[in-house]
């Protein structure tokens, strides 16, 4: 590794580390209900019966819960008690996990990058704009994401040679962590099942090194399995209720029917990220035809092809994909700098093209390093900070959705541990805040209603410094929940 090299990495790290320390918050509010809300029940924090639908369906795979579980004992027994903390060490493991995988990843496929662009795929493969973000969320994506990667990568690096032959327990490990994978989140299954295929059909690799990867997954499988009466205190095939669920009773409709074509549209309505998103989808696209005998185009187009079809999506159903990005990038890019051959033409484009690219991506990883994650869960953050050992009251404007939450009638338990938000009658129509005739100190949280001048509120927090919320206009950085302010009344 050259020094250049050894400066990427750095650089990364501390990419990685900013963005795990100021992403407070969650991408999707699944990041929190459903594994720190779940994890919370088994701390007696919050209870069964405020906890989403999804707990008493018997939906969701308990193994990140009991992992949360654990580690906030650990953070306890350190004295680390404040749950913006326990959460910014998750993110940090998080961040931590994903790091490795990347490089390891990296190591695994440089043999397939030609030299003068081993530093480029470096530079990709960590700081393409959306990859720190991704990393430290500890979402079921990114865990589930990491481990089909990790084993995505043994799988390449152990049936390298044309002979396929491997050892037994090399295929074990793979299927103990590909196992993993759909432990966290079952979607995985369908890049299990292309990565399956891609060694029958294309390795024809033997049924004894397929058996033992089968095993491997098994045994995590049946793991799962117990983890879950552990949660539930039952017996539940979690795998199976969710496939019932939102696929045979389609109750993922219930959240948002869209066309098959969303992600196309909704990976570039992203404000100016769409200069980098139009590029790196046609890459990816171009990698799909290219390589479509490669183990990556095996896995991942099915797992596409499936989420095209499921009438409900989300941007986050493609973060396992995330991390695979970079190398379908690089190889076409490859493909195009062996058939381009007039120097003119690769110095136009990079004058014209790739400078510009570079320049935006920076920009924007640096800054997106320093952003918040969710708005809401800033506010709460400085209430716990600043009012934690105050007799406060606090309301929220009943005329705008609350600001603990993006789901109806929950609450964050998790992190409203001094139950500012359990306190009768917070809600407060606009028109009655001149009649709050306070006896103690008493806030109002407002987001989207922002005019408030004529009221005698003194504004004692914004989520966002004045000087970037003018930048902001209109939300150019696509910032979620940007708007919550908290103000102080005044008579």
């Amino acid at each position: 590794m050259n020094k250049t090299q050894k400066i990427i990495l750095g650089f990364a790290a501390a990419v990685f580390s900013l963005t795990a320390i100021f992403s407070v918050g969650y991408f999707q509010h699944d990041e929190h209900f459903q594994i720190l809300e779940f994890a919370s029940l088994k701390t007696q924090v919050t209870t069964a019966d405020v906890l989403p639908w999804e707990y008493r369906g018997q939906i969701r795979p308990a193994i990140q819960v009991a992992l949360t579980f654990i580690l906030i004992k650990i953070y306890h027994l350190w004295h680390i008690d404040s749950p913006f903390n326990q959460i910014l060490l998750l993110r940090i493991v998080t961040g931590l996990f994903s790091f490795g995988v990347i490089y390891f990843l990296y190591q695994t496929l440089l043999p397939q990058i030609r030299s003068k662009n081993k530093t480029y795929f470096l530079l990709l493969s960590f700081l393409i704009f959306f990859i720190p973000y991704v990393a430290v969320r500890f979402s079921s994506e990114t865990w589930s994401g990491n481990f089909f990667i990790l084993g995505l990568a043994l799988t390449i690096k152990y049936y390298d040679s044309e002979k396929n032959i491997v050892k037994f327990n090399h295929n074990l490990l793979i299927g103990l962590i590909l196992g993993l994978s759909f432990a966290f989140r079952f979607q995985t299954g369908l890049l299990i099942l292309g990565l399956l295929f891609w060694l029958l059909f294309i390795k024809r690799s033997s049924l004894k090194n397929i058996f033992g990867i089968i095993l491997g997954t098994s045994i995590i499988v049946g793991l799962g399995i117990l983890i879950d009466y552990w949660y539930y205190q039952e017996w539940v095939l979690s795998a199976w209720n969710y496939f019932e669920v939102n696929i045979i009773e389609n109750k993922t409709a219930e959240f948002g029917v869209n066309p098959w074509y969303f992600y196309f549209t909704a990976l570039t309505d992203v404000g100016i990220f769409k200069f980098l998103t139009y590029p790196l989808i046609t890459l990816c696209l171009g990698f799909f035809i290219l390589k479509y005998k490669n183990p990556i185009s095996f896995s991942v187009i099915p797992f596409l092809i499936a989420h095209l079809i499921i009438a409900h999506k989300e941007i986050r159903f493609l973060f396992p994909l995330a991390f695979l990005t970079p190398y379908m990038a690089i190889q076409v890019i490859q493909f195009f700098q062996e058939k381009i051959k007039r120097p003119i033409i690769k110095t136009l484009t990079a004058i014209f093209i790739i400078i510009p690219l570079i320049t935006l991506n920076t920009a924007t990883v640096v800054g997106k390093s320093f952003l918040f994650a969710d708005g809401g869960v800033m506010v709460y953050k400085y209430l716990y900070d600043h009012y934690g050992q105050t007799d406060v009251k606090i309301y929220y404007l009943s005329e705008e959705p609350g600001f603990y939450s993006q789901q109806a009638n929950l609450i964050m338990n998790f992190y409203d541990t001094k139950k500012f938000m359990s306190m009768p009658d917070c809600r407060l129509k606009k028109e009655d805040i001149k009649k709050i005739k306070p006896t103690k100190k008493t806030l109002l949280v407002a987001g989207s209603i922002n005019n408030l001048t004529a009221y005698p509120l003194k504004p004692v927090h914004d989520v966002l410094p004045n000087w970037f919320r003018k930048l902001n206009k209109n939300n150019r950085f696509k910032i979620k929940n940007a708007n919550w302010k908290v103000y102080e009344f005044t008579n």
